[in-house]
C-alpha cells in the first residue's frame, strides 16, 4: 500500500512505511463532515479487478476487525474510526488460497478528520512446472536441476520427474539447467507424421526439421540449459488453449496443416490411435487432463 495527501493540512500524513512500494495504493482525502472515516478496498494486482466476498482486516491492534468485501466494489466500509496507526491484512477463503496471496499488507497512520481509503491487493500464485522425460517417454527420477532466473532454486526430481517452482506472477522467462542421471538419454522431439493424402499437397510444406543438422551425441550424463518462455496458459474454452498445450508437449501448431499433423501424432503417441482424425475436437477431452496433471 501507499498513500498520498490531498491538502496542505494533510502534508504530514505520509507514512514512511509506504515509501518502498512500487505505486501508491492509498488515498487520503479531507472529510467535509469533520469525521475520520476508513474505507478498505480489495483488488487484484495483475488485472486491477475488484475482489468481492473476501475478508480484510483493519484495526489499531493486529489482527484487526474482519469485514467482507462487497460485490461490485470490493469495499469493506469501516465507517467512522478514531485516528491512529492501523494494521491491515487480507484473509482469503479456501477457494482463493491456492491461487492468490496478499501483497504488501502493512500499517498506516490514519490522521484526524480525513476520509482514508486503503486499497489492499492480492497477487496470483504462479508456478513453473516442468516434467522431465527420457527418450522412452518415462518420467525421470534423480535428474539434478537448477533455475537461475527469475528465482534461484535447485533440487532433484522425484519419481514424478517434476520440477515445480513458485515464481513472481509477472515473470516472462526462466533459465533452467538439467543434468540427467547417468545412462539416461534426452528424449527426441515428437515425430510429426507426414501428410497421408495422395497426391501430396502442392506446394509441398517445408519443415525446419528437414534441414536442421542432426544434434550432436549427448554426453553421459546429458546436461542441457535453456530459457523457457513464461506466459499465462490460455484456458480451453477455445482452440488456442488446446494448441498451447500441444506445443508445450512438443507438438508444433504453427498453422492449420501442422496442427492437424500434430493432433494425429498426439493420437498415435498418447491414445494409441494409428489412424487418427487429426481434429482437435477428438483429443480435447484427453489433452487437458494429460497436460495439466503431469
Amino acid at each position: 500500500m501507499g498513500k498520498t495527501s490531498g491538502s496542505k493540512q494533510l502534508s504530514n500524513a505520509n507514512d514512511v512505511s509506504f515509501t518502498t512500494d512500487a505505486a501508491p495504493l492509498t488515498a487520503v482525502l479531507p472529510c467535509k463532515k469533520g469525521k475520520t472515516l476508513l474505507k478498505v478496498y480489495l483488488r487484484r494486482i495483475d488485472t486491477d479487478a475488484v475482489v468481492p466476498n473476501e475478508t480484510v482486516k483493519a484495526g489499531k491492534k493486529s489482527p484487526g476487525a474482519p469485514k467482507s468485501t462487497a460485490v461490485g466494489s470490493g469495499l469493506a466500509d469501516y465507517g467512522e474510526v478514531t485516528p491512529g496507526v492501523y494494521f491491515f491484512d487480507v484473509v482469503l477463503s479456501g477457494g482463493m488460497q491456492p491461487k492468490f496471496k496478499p501483497y504488501a499488507t502493512k500499517s498506516a497512520a490514519v490522521p484526524i478528520q480525513v476520509d482514508f481509503h486503503a486499497t489492499l491487493k492480492i497477487v496470483p500464485i504462479a508456478h513453473i512446472r516442468i516434467v522431465v522425460f527420457d527418450r522412452d517417454g518415462k518420467k525421470v527420477s534423480g535428474a539434478t536441476w537448477k533455475i537461475t532466473d527469475p528465482v534461484a532454486q535447485n533440487g532433484t526430481t522425484g519419481g514424478d520427474g517434476l520440477i515445480d517452482v513458485e515464481v513472481p506472477w509477472d515473470s516472462a522467462s526462466a533459465t533452467v539447467s538439467i543434468i540427467m542421471p547417468k545412462g539416461k538419454q534426452i528424449g527426441a522431439p515428437a515425430v510429426v507424421p507426414s501428410d497421408p493424402t495422395d497426391p501430396p499437397p502442392y506446394p509441398v510444406t517445408v519443415r525446419a526439421e528437414q534441414w536442421d543438422p542432426a544434434p550432436a551425441k549427448a554426453k553421459d550424463p546429458p546436461e542441457f540449459v535453456w530459457t523457457a518462455t513464461v506466459d499465462v496458459l490460455p484456458d480451453t474454452l477455445d482452440d488456442e488453449g488446446h494448441k498451447a498445450r500441444l506445443v508445450n508437449l512438443g507438438f508444433p501448431c504453427d498453422d492449420d496443416p501442422r496442427t492437424t499433423r500434430s493432433a494425429k501424432a498426439y493420437q498415435r503417441l498418447h491414445k494409441k490411435e494409428y489412424n487418427g482424425s487429426g481434429a482437435l475436437a477428438d483429443i480435447k477431452a484427453h489433452l487437458k487432463p494429460l497436460h495439466d496433471t503431469v
